[in-house]
């Protein structure tokens, strides 16, 4: 009886340390997730991605590249910083020329404390 006692703590123990170890993990991972909406901007509104990160870690070195369907590249206006800390969103001013109509193939790619090169693609009406 004692030894299968000390069987269960021993596995309990065992699962507790997984757990423990696999939310240290996640913790050093983020997702990072956009979306295109419209924002009031002086008179009209204007044409906003939003860019969230939506784990604990902060994102470094971020890059965000889009293409429509003609495989033409729809500039970003302002500027996409560099880090994001977890948690945090920050909307990108975008400026969208005629005859570069969406859908957008976005691609998104930044480092953590996990990995290096992480990548995120999505369709962005």
């Amino acid at each position: 009886m004692a030894a299968y006692a000390l069987y269960l703590n021993w596995r309990r123990t065992s699962i507790t340390i997984r757990e423990d170890k696999e939310k240290q993990l996640e913790k050093k991972k983020e997702k990072i997730r956009v979306e295109r909406t419209k924002q009031m901007g002086g008179t009209k509104l204007k044409d906003v991605l939003v860019i969230k990160n939506k784990g604990k870690a902060p994102a470094k070195n971020i890059s965000i590249r889009f293409e429509n369907r003609q495989g033409e590249t729809n500039p970003i206006f302002s500027e996409v910083p560099s880090t994001l800390s977890g948690g945090d969103s920050v909307s990108v001013d975008m400026i969208i020329h005629k005859g570069t109509a969406p859908p957008y193939n976005v691609t998104i790619t930044w480092d953590d404390e996990y990995k290096i090169g992480n990548i995120y693609e999505t369709l962005v009406n």
